[in-house]
């Protein structure tokens, strides 16, 4: 039974004496310990639960994705995602914010930085108002995340610049030229060699056919002079 579904079904409970020691076996029977795997970086009991499991809010609104937030844990923050977790979407029980956005407000900046190595990027929305992650590093006003923000998401045009200062200033930028060079002109050869000899091909069928006695329409017929040698 799922929590969503255990929830619902204590829901209308006539709360009686006994009913705070059912209350403590419940919680007990269903408790996993995945909260606790989490603060403590470890995965042996997680391994057990399904991506469903892992995805699942608790009675309090609480998810995996946010406790690992919470208690900055990077490590976890890849777990869930090499489970399949998806990590862009909403973290918390109101449907507000995903992981990035609670990095952010909660300035863990190793979670941030993972979240962007794992194709979260901070260039994409993440909250409900599509709202980017510089949005709010700018509202609370954290120079430190708004310049990691920035790093993360110019990191693309500094790769690009680093090719060009280092690659193409390089020896290896005229083999690689010569490479491209080779490559179109032998598929130009190797294209009009076909056309050629399709063609060959073509005036010697119409030879055959004209030497039978056949009677072909003008398009199939070709000038001797345009013969090749």
């Amino acid at each position: 039974m799922s929590i969503t579904a255990t929830r619902e079904k204590y829901r209308t409970v006539d709360w009686s004496e006994n009913e705070t020691a059912k209350t403590v076996a419940h919680v007990m029977k269903y408790n996993r310990g995945s909260m606790q795997q989490i603060i403590e970086n470890k995965v042996e009991l997680l391994d057990w639960l399904t991506v469903e499991e892992l995805k699942e809010i608790d009675d309090l609104g609480i998810t995996l994705p946010y406790f690992a937030v919470f208690y900055n844990r990077p490590e976890m923050i890849e777990y869930l995602h090499r489970r399949g977790v998806d990590l862009s979407q909403p973290c918390d029980s109101e449907s507000f914010g995903n992981a990035m956005f609670y990095a952010v407000s909660m300035r863990r900046y190793d979670i941030v930085k993972t979240l962007d190595q794992l194709s979260y990027s901070v260039k994409h929305p993440c909250d409900i108002f599509n709202q980017f992650p510089i949005d709010h590093a700018t509202r609370i006003n954290d120079k430190s995340m708004i310049d990691l923000i920035n790093k993360c998401a110019n990191k693309e045009t500094t790769a690009a610049v680093l090719f060009l200062k280092n690659f193409l200033r390089h020896k290896q930028r005229r083999i690689y030229l010569c490479i491209i060079r080779s490559a179109f002109l032998i598929n130009r050869i190797f294209r009009g060699g076909l056309v050629r000899l399709h063609l060959r091909k073509y005036k010697a069928k119409v030879l055959q056919y004209k030497q039978l006695g056949m009677i072909l329409p003008s398009f199939y017929s070709y000038d001797d002079d345009d013969e090749d040698d």
